[in-house]
């Protein structure tokens, strides 16, 4: 029988997290870590020195990550695509939103109402 071991750790949400534990626990290189900053794709939450990133940049990290690596992109067209990411999730909440207003409309609100064609000297 083979048992598989899963470590996994929570975390309070106004929790910071270190570069050091970035890299330590999650296997993120010191280097990689300050281009992102230096690119502008993460931003610490304290000094640069004693950088510190809120929970949420823990995925943001491992999804640079394997930008960089599956797809070969430098820092700052990581950065680009994290951006454009981030840009659609906005719209497909936006678009989830107006799909449920929609929903909210009666039926007879939800079907345009038909247009009339009119054609250029024709009855």
């Amino acid at each position: 029988m083979n048992v598989e071991r899963i470590e996994a750790t929570w975390m309070a949400e106004q929790q910071l997290v270190s570069i050091e534990e970035l890299r330590d626990r999650w296997g993120v290189s010191s280097s990689q870590l300050h281009e992102f900053i230096a690119h502008g794709v993460l931003e610490p939450a304290g000094a640069p020195q004693g950088a510190a990133f809120r929970l949420e940049t823990v995925s943001l990290v491992r999804t640079a990550c394997r930008l960089q690596e599956e797809l070969e992109l430098d820092a700052h067209a990581v950065g680009v695509v994290l951006q454009l990411l981030q840009r659609v999730r906005t719209l497909e909440r936006e678009i989830f939103a107006l799909r449920a207003q929609l929903g909210a409309m009666q039926p007879d609100d939800r079907e345009p109402p038909e247009a009339e064609i009119v054609t250029p000297g024709r009855p």
